[in-house]
């Protein structure tokens, strides 16, 4: 829905309060801690504030935030939501669960959420936080609203949407992007062998590093970014390219990798053949 920051919420805080609100909604959004306070605000809202201090100490009852356990986000979890709410709310109208970083939902969560979604309880409403709504089921999508939630971004980390221990991983990931666009194939897949060695975090930080650093420069491109160039400067010149179909194409390719790198255990096979794939 094409609307501001502050129209969704206007409009969400209003379904409420008006009792006719969606029983799942998704966000895409770049900053998920921004968007996820925002929804702490919605929740404020429509319980009248009387359990504001509880909403901010996370001691609300009615309240469950699930965010990736590891690398992912486990059918466990998702099981801990049906249990938790399997009686009527305990303080307020509703009983709201929050799911951060809902890309990262694994197969057998995302089944099970999806279930709950194809047959929700009266009063249960959720919240799916992403910053990639590619990567979503399409079929969870189908059962959300859908908005968009936008960022002003005060430096190239909150761009990135990283916390600090991520950011440390951004200079190594812009050099991959720049040997991708630079460096013959069979030395690149010499060269990512100490990528591979790292943990599998890590290495899932790297390609979600790299995918937004494309989509960063794409959409400097299309004039769709408002920030300061001084601060994508290293982005732009690790990113060889200004054709929007080949950065599109480049996106693409990025997101199947990482989807795929969730279910393959050969670490370099995987970055192997984003490496053959890549044009």
């Amino acid at each position: 829905m094409n609307m501001n920051k502050e129209a969704i919420i206007d409009n969400i805080e209003k379904s409420f309060l008006e009792k006719k609100n969606s029983h799942a909604f998704l966000f895409e959004t770049n900053n998920i801690e921004k968007a996820y306070d925002d929804i702490l605000n919605i929740l404020k809202v429509i319980t009248n504030h009387e359990f504001d201090n509880l909403i901010d100490n996370n001691n609300f009852p009615d309240l469950i935030t699930v965010e990736p356990d590891g690398k992912d986000i486990k059918v466990v979890q998702i099981e801990n939501i049906l249990d938790s709410f399997s009686t009527t709310s305990v303080m307020g109208s509703y009983s709201i669960y929050i799911i951060k970083s809902a890309e990262k939902l694994n197969i057998s969560a995302s089944n099970k959420i999806l279930k709950f979604l194809e047959e929700p309880e009266k009063n249960i409403v959720g919240f799916f936080i992403t910053p990639s709504i590619s990567r979503i089921l399409p079929t969870i999508k189908s059962r959300c609203e859908i908005f968009k939630l936008s960022y002003p971004y005060e430096n190239l980390q909150d761009l990135l949407s990283v916390n600090d221990e991520q950011y440390l991983l951004v200079d190594e990931t812009l050099d991959l992007a720049f040997k991708l666009n630079s460096t013959k194939k069979y030395v690149l897949m010499n060269q990512i062998k100490n990528i591979a060695k790292k943990e599998r975090v890590e290495i899932e930080t790297i390609l979600d590093i790299l995918r937004k650093v494309y989509i960063i420069k794409y959409d400097y491109l299309l004039k769709r970014l408002t920030c300061d160039k001084n601060m994508i400067d290293k982005i732009l010149v690790s990113v060889d390219t200004n054709d929007i179909l080949v950065l599109a194409k480049r996106i693409k390719l990025i997101e199947q990798i990482q989807n795929e790198f969730k279910f393959n255990l050969n670490k370099e096979l995987i970055l192997n053949k984003m490496i053959l794939l890549w044009e």
